[in-house]
C-alpha cells in the first residue's frame, strides 16, 4: 500500500467575491454549503463558476441599478434567520447566484463522464440543471418584480 488518498482533503478557502458597489459580495464558503458541495470541488472550479454566475446576474438586473445606490436599498422588506437580518433583495440575490453557479457545475460534471454509467448520471442530472435554471429565473423575475408566469393561448 502507498497511503495514497486519490480525493483527500482539499484546503479551500473562503473567497469573497465582489462586483459593483450595487450588488452585494458574495462567499465562496457560502456558495459551498447551499450547493452542499464539498472539497472535491476545487476552489479552481468553484470560483470561475461563481465569477460567470455573478456576471449573468448582474447583466439581468442591470436596469435596476438605476433606482438605488445599492441593491438592498431597494426594498424595505427583510428577513431574519436567528440573529441575522438581511434585506430580502440579498437573499433573492444569492440564491440567483447560487443557482446558476450549481447549473454550471453539474452541466460541466454531465460533459465529463462519457461512459455508460456517466450516461445516465447525465440523464439523472437534468432535472437537476433545470430545477437551477428555474430557480435563476425566478429569482430574478422576484427582484425585477414582474410575474412567474406567462400563459400563452395555443
Amino acid at each position: 500500500m502507498t497511503g495514497l488518498i486519490a480525493n483527500g482533503n482539499r484546503n479551500n478557502e473562503d473567497v469573497v467575491i465582489t462586483s459593483e458597489d450595487f450588488f452585494p459580495e458574495i462567499s465562496s464558503k457560502a456558495i459551498r454549503e447551499k450547493l452542499r458541495f464539498d472539497s472535491s470541488v476545487t476552489n479552481e472550479r468553484l470560483i470561475p463558476a461563481i465569477e460567470s454566475a455573478i456576471i449573468e446576474v448582474n447583466d439581468q438586473l442591470e436596469s435596476l441599478t438605476s433606482k438605488a445606490a445599492t441593491l438592498a436599498q431597494l426594498s424595505t422588506k427583510t428577513i431574519t434567520s436567528g440573529t441575522t437580518t438581511k434585506p430580502i433583495t440579498e437573499v433573492l440575490y444569492f440564491r440567483a447566484v447560487a443557482a446558476a453557479v450549481g447549473a454550471e457545475l453539474n452541466e460541466q460534471y454531465r460533459a465529463y463522464d462519457t461512459t455508460n454509467n456517466g450516461g445516465q448520471k447525465a440523464d439523472e442530472l437534468t432535472p437537476t440543471i433545470d430545477d437551477y435554471r428555474r430557480d435563476l429565473r425566478f429569482a430574478i423575475r422576484d427582484l425585477k418584480k414582474i410575474r412567474r408566469l406567462n400563459v400563452e393561448l395555443v
